[in-house]
């Protein structure tokens, strides 16, 4: 196979993967799901879609869709040149660079995250080496981005750049989960949609019931996550 041959197969691989799945049309039909669990059936009529659409920073939108589309969930379209989990961690945090107001919390959480997804590769000595889903570091990363996300649950009804992120960490985070349940016990879209699905719906009803999201609670729940992600790396260190 030829370099221009080998680049067209990348090429169309990708396409399907921004217009169908990951990205495109699953990405629509989650992140509606994301916004109602969070904001209720307001959220998703068309008149609120386009009014957070036209507030939202394009840039930032079109880099966040990118990340989704190529995480190596089960079930996506092969790339011929898979993408590393340090340039799809770079890309979520890109989508936030360029966001027309970037929230400092979401600043802060979003660094405790992007340590956490890659505080496992610091085992081995590939950024394409596997995530196993019973590590120590593993267990503690996909906890950090689970009570990070809890933090930024609030939030995805205000922006959709910072929605489609949230969606990005939790295929990041959940990637063990998303490889048992995607890749062995369920088919590939099928899977990733049970954990998607489930994920949001019990981080959305813990973020409702609970006075998470109060300023004052806001930190010291950061803090916790700050706290995971340097175990996580830890005991990736410790060989655990």
């Amino acid at each position: 196979m030829t370099g221009l041959e080998g680049f067209s197969d990348w090429v169309l691989a990708l396409l399907t993967r921004l217009f169908l799945y990951p990205g495109g049309v699953w990405l629509l039909v989650v992140l509606a799901g994301l916004r109602f669990a969070c904001g209720g059936a307001a959220t998703i009529r068309p008149t609120a879609l386009a009014t957070v659409l036209l507030k939202s920073s394009l840039p930032a939108l079109s880099v966040a869709w990118a990340a989704i589309s190529m995480l190596p969930l089960p079930g996506a379209s092969a790339l011929s040149a898979p993408i590393d989990r340090l340039a799809l961690t770079a890309l979520v945090l890109a989508s936030l660079a360029l966001d027309n107001h970037p929230d400092l919390r979401e600043v802060a959480i979003s660094a405790s995250m992007a340590l956490a997804v890659l505080s496992p590769l610091a085992q081995g000595d590939a950024l394409l080496r596997e995530v196993r889903p019973w590590e120590v570091s593993s267990v503690l990363s996909m906890l950090c981005v689970a009570v990070a996300l809890l933090v930024l649950s609030n939030k995805v009804v205000l922006s959709l750049p910072g929605a489609v992120r949230w969606l990005s960490w939790l295929g990041l985070g959940f990637a063990p989960v998303l490889a048992g349940w995607g890749g062995h016990l369920l088919p590939g879209i099928l899977g990733t949609s049970l954990v998607y699905a489930t994920s949001i719906a019990i981080l959305s009803t813990i973020g409702r019931l609970t006075s998470i999201h109060k300023p004052d609670k806001d930190w010291a729940i950061v803090t916790v996550a700050y706290g995971l992600a340097a175990l996580s790396l830890l005991a990736a260190l410790l060989g655990y």
